[in-house]
């Protein structure tokens, strides 16, 4: 796609050069990555017209393996960046697709006297009862200690046979057992890298059956090489970089039950060398009727020429997009946790695999994963 070097709008100026939208109006810049770029320069270039998922996917995703689905989550991101701005940067056309936007949103009016009272009652609670504060709880010591030639396990997982297990060789295989959920991660390993994973959560909801057998039933030897796999980079230009993968659910006591989740963490660099994590989950399960999202945004704090060896991230805001309905609550398993979620914090660790892989062990959802960087 032919890309000028900057889109100017009445509200936004576009720089694809620095990866930066600036706000004409205050002159704030706003960080974006290479994909939202990409998605912005194709809608603004051409104002007036409805593109679909598929024609901005085919458009401005070079990576190939990556699910028509990041299409929906990276605008979604880029809402909620100029939503704090109050601008409508992306416009949905119902059953057609999407335009862009570049409208001002109104700014609610409200009373001086009443956000001056509000403000002083919640002075007054957070001086007076400071024992109701939320303070950050501390993140679990954790490992990944490698167990056997091809099995690796976390050091809280809770103990597994691993010489009951049917294992193959050129596959690695990432094992949790946690309190109610066994996460089965497997990577086919060829000249020391991954070329191709899945990954499996299981539902422990009853006690009968032999976590052994469990890991044995789930274990896959369908992995294909990957004959033209992509050349994985560090980072992009100004150091931000992605990552995604896919994971499956199902459940040992409903053999009904299944979910697949779309796991995106947009990691993007500041000048302190912090970074913004913007991290979504897509999911859709038995009993849900469509498909929600949900979202986190993060402060992490790591040296990227080490590669997010082990991240701890502080959970400052989370919301959830519901695109459906509930069609029988009594088979959800994922919705209730993902909706009512009490704990403000989660923190995330991180073990690499290899250049373009990682491990990835969320404390809040007590499962993990293997992640693929992508830009």
């Amino acid at each position: 796609m032919n890309k000028k070097e900057i889109v100017k709008t009445q509200n936004l100026t576009i720089d694809y050069s620095s990866l930066t939208v600036v706000i004409n109006s205050t002159k704030e810049e706003i960080k974006i990555s290479l994909n939202e770029a990409n998605l912005l320069f194709l809608l603004y270039s051409h104002p007036n017209r409805i593109y679909t998922k598929d024609e901005i996917y085919t458009q401005c995703w070079e990576d190939g393996s990556v699910a028509n689905s990041v299409v929906t989550q990276t605008i979604s991101l880029l809402r909620k960046k100029f939503l704090t701005h109050n601008i409508s940067i992306i416009d949905t056309i119902k059953n057609k697709g999407y335009k862009s936007g570049d409208r001002l949103l109104a700014k609610p009016i409200k009373k001086f006297y009443f956000l001056f009272f509000s403000v002083l009652i919640l002075v007054s609670l957070f001086l007076i009862f400071p024992i109701f504060k939320q303070v950050a709880p501390n993140s679990i010591t954790q490992n990944l200690n490698k167990v056997s030639d091809n099995i690796y396990m976390l050091s809280t997982s809770k103990p597994i046979d691993i010489t009951k297990l049917n294992i193959q060789p050129n596959y690695l295989y990432f094992l949790h057992l946690g309190e109610d959920k066994l996460s089965l991660s497997q990577c086919l390993f060829i000249e020391h890298k991954c070329n191709d994973v899945t990954n499996k959560i299981i539902f422990l909801e009853t006690n009968e059956d032999n976590v052994e057998t469990l890991i044995n039933q789930n274990l896959t030897s369908d992995l294909e090489q990957d004959n033209n796999p992509i050349i994985q980079k560090d980072s992009d230009q100004d150091g931000n970089f992605n990552l995604h993968t896919n994971v499956q659910f199902t459940s040992n006591d409903d053999k009904d039950y299944i979910a697949f989740a779309t796991y995106n963490f947009y990691f993007n660099l500041q000048e302190d060398k912090s970074y913004d994590l913007d991290m979504s989950i897509n999911i859709s399960e038995t009993g849900y009727n469509g498909k929600y999202t949900y979202f986190s945004d993060f402060k992490a704090q790591f040296d990227k020429d080490t590669l997010i060896s082990n991240v701890i991230n502080e959970d400052e805001q989370s919301s959830l997009i519901q695109h459906g309905h509930i069609e029988d609550q009594t088979k959800l398993k994922m919705f209730p946790k993902t909706f009512k979620n009490d704990n403000k914090y989660n923190y995330l660790h991180f073990y690499i695999i290899d250049k373009g892989f990682s491990l990835t062990y969320s404390e809040q959802q007590d499962i993990s994963f293997i992640v693929k960087e992508f830009y």
